[in-house]
């Protein structure tokens, strides 16, 4: 199982720590969502409620939609600089 990786406790552990609970929020999304894993079981394994778990699914997923427009800027500035594109003006 892919949440064998994960189990440390610098996830699993009850701490409020921004970088913890953000780590945690993306495993329950990218566990629940993309691989299917029900919200019962996450929180069995995290050891929290399911409204616990079902709030940290809809905080990773907006964390991992920034991670993606972050990460599509870097991109697009990288193409520009590095290609040398000029934006082109239409009237």
């Amino acid at each position: 199982m892919l949440l064998s990786k994960f189990s440390g406790y610098y996830i699993i552990g009850k701490s409020r720590q921004k970088n913890r609970v953000h780590a945690r929020d993306l495993v329950c999304y990218w566990s629940a969502i993309e691989l299917g894993i029900s919200m019962a079981d996450l929180a069995k394994r995290f050891g929290l409620t399911l409204s616990a778990v079902s709030y940290a699914v809809k905080r990773g997923e907006e964390i991992a939609k920034k991670a993606i427009i972050y990460w599509r800027i870097k991109l697009l500035d990288y193409l520009r600089t590095s290609l040398k594109l000029v934006p082109v003006l239409t009237f």
